[in-house]
């Protein structure tokens, strides 16, 4: 899937597909389920935001997702890199469908730890 960058952000370039038939819950699991693959135990934590985590999405909607990742590489490209391999695991996953795009930020605890909230 082709993706392009927005700041931090990164958002797929996946046709907006809406997954017709496949419940919420098995589309997140998916996604969890490809990240846990991808990143293993460095995965710290997956948090799902925005209209779609909120019910309130509609035709154009994206999926925005929080990845939080121990010993992210330095370099952003790296970085998305090992988020390109999960995303590309997902369709597989869901029998070939392509989900909603997906809108993810990959950070860091330490970056985390370092945010004013």
């Amino acid at each position: 899937m082709a993706s392009k960058n927005r700041g931090t952000e990164r958002i797929s370039e996946a046709p907006r597909v809406h997954p017709e038939g496949r419940s919420r819950t098995r589309l997140l699991n998916t996604i969890r389920d490809a990240a846990v693959a991808g990143y293993g135990g460095r995965l710290v934590s997956l948090a799902v935001f925005g209209s779609y985590a909120r019910g309130t999405d509609g035709p154009s909607s994206d999926i925005d997702l929080l990845a939080v990742v121990d010993q992210l590489p330095a370099r952003r490209w790296d970085r998305w890199a090992e988020w390109d391999a999960v995303e590309a695991e997902i369709p597989t996953r869901l029998n070939g469908a392509v989900p909603l795009p997906l809108a993810a930020i990959i950070t860091s605890p330490e970056a985390i730890a370092l945010t004013d909230v």
